[in-house]
């Protein structure tokens, strides 16, 4: 539990170097002509880091306040784990991700399987920014504005990073002796 509790004491301008530094690195593959697909594999280990900090933050809320029902969200947030390394996989082996189905129960099954992917990462977003609203909020009448701010933020992280991620900080330092 501790590597959780780094990402819940990191600081922002780490966090958004990991998970904007895929967009830099799209070039240098052809630069160094290297035969590994770097880019994808920088892409998809910041994907996985993204996770992991989702992971901390539920890790935090969870010694915080003693949130038990968290079932869907586990199921959600290890079903993404595992998308992700099994991408990870495909790219180290084969190179790319590029499949042409051929037959139509294929294309449905991957259709399925991204519309879920897409209810997962929507799913993760709604419970940290849930969390994070009763947090600071409490069960005011201004709930759903700052609801719907910090949803926003967490969609366009790479901004939302800097206003969320002192929020988390401040969390964690204001109740670090429960994570001993």
């Amino acid at each position: 539990m501790i590597f959780l509790a780094f990402f819940t004491k990191i600081k922002a301008y780490i966090l958004f170097i990991i998970l904007i530094f895929p967009l830099f690195t799209s070039n240098i593959q052809q630069l160094i002509g290297i035969l590994v697909p770097f880019h994808q594999i920088i892409t998809i280990l910041s994907l996985i880091s993204f996770l992991f900090w989702i992971k901390s933050c539920k890790y935090l809320f969870n010694k915080v306040f003693s949130i038990k029902n968290n079932t869907f969200f586990i199921i959600n947030y290890y079903y993404l784990v595992f998308l992700y390394f099994i991408g990870l996989l495909i790219i180290i082996i084969v190179g790319r991700i590029s499949y042409q189905p051929e037959s139509i129960f294929l294309s449905l099954l991957i259709g399925i399987i991204g519309l879920y992917t897409f209810f997962s990462h929507l799913y993760l977003f709604h419970i940290i920014a849930k969390t994070l609203t009763d947090v600071y909020i409490g069960n005011s009448k201004n709930w759903h504005s700052l609801y719907i701010y910090n949803i926003l933020k967490i969609l366009f992280i790479p901004i939302g990073i800097w206003f969320i991620q002192p929020k988390i900080n401040k969390l964690y330092e204001e109740n670090k002796d429960k994570f001993k």
